[in-house]
């Protein structure tokens, strides 16, 4: 948190003491009014909401912000490490790992100057950890912790995770909130259910972006291999409901 503290990024949550009492340690963070899936049931209708020029630049402009909080964590600046932490400045290379909807907060809009429906903010760096260049990639997924429906295939299939992991989860979250979008939160809800209903197990059905197959290699031997659902493809292109509006 340290790491993020001193750039008081817009939408990266922001550590502002910690102390100590009566042998605790406390961590004191600003006051959240919400997560990104509050948000989504708080305004379950999108239709009821001025669709206009000023709401689309700030659905535009929060993802740009997260993706841009995300980057920062990927790409730390080593010079801004080097007189705070000289044995760990070259662990510039950041990871996330639990990015999902649940993990990025909501702040309400309270004054004339604040953004129309508030700001997002990335949270939760309990699993984020920082590598340095020759360790950044093929991480051993052994001990990591993820959020099932959010994981990245590589998680299953390779037992190692990177950067791109994040890539991963910040694609789905941002699917999920462009469903929310345009077609609100049933959509939303609608869009869980069938991932859900396409997995391919005969044991569980998983909510997860992707389905494990069976592939080809260069060599043609059969390895296993992973494949974006077709609800995943389709969610705001089939959608019955945006077929019935013309959209």
């Amino acid at each position: 948190m340290k790491r993020f503290s001193a750039s008081d990024h817009l939408h990266l949550i922001k550590l502002l003491v910690t102390f100590k009492w009566r042998e605790q340690y406390y961590l004191l963070f600003p006051w959240a009014d919400g997560n990104l899936q509050d948000f989504w049931q708080l305004y379950p209708n999108t239709s009821d909401l001025k669709r206009e020029y000023h709401l689309t630049l700030w659905f535009a402009r929060q993802c740009l912000g997260i993706a841009e909080g995300l980057k920062m964590i990927h790409t730390l600046d080593k010079s801004d490490m080097e007189d705070s932490y000289p044995r760990g400045a070259h662990q510039i290379h950041g990871r996330h790992g639990d990015l999902k909807p649940e993990n990025i907060l909501w702040f309400k809009a309270y004054h004339d100057k604040d953004p129309l429906m508030g700001v997002l903010k990335i949270s939760d760096f309990g699993l984020t950890r920082f590598h340095g260049t020759l360790s950044k990639s093929h991480i051993n997924a052994e001990g990591v912790g993820v959020t099932g429906t959010y994981r990245a295939p590589e998680y299953d299939i390779y037992k190692v995770v990177s950067q791109s992991y994040d890539i991963w989860t910040l694609g789905c979250v941002v699917l999920e909130f462009v469903t929310w979008y345009l077609l609100g939160w049933e959509g939303v809800d609608r869009f869980s259910k069938n991932r859900a209903t396409e997995h391919v197990s005969e044991f569980v059905k998983e909510d997860v972006f992707f389905n494990f197959v069976n592939m080809k290699d260069d060599h043609g031997r059969t390895q296993t291999g992973a494949r974006a659902k077709l609800s995943v493809a389709n969610v705001c292109l089939l959608d019955p409901i945006l077929l019935d509006n013309g959209l």
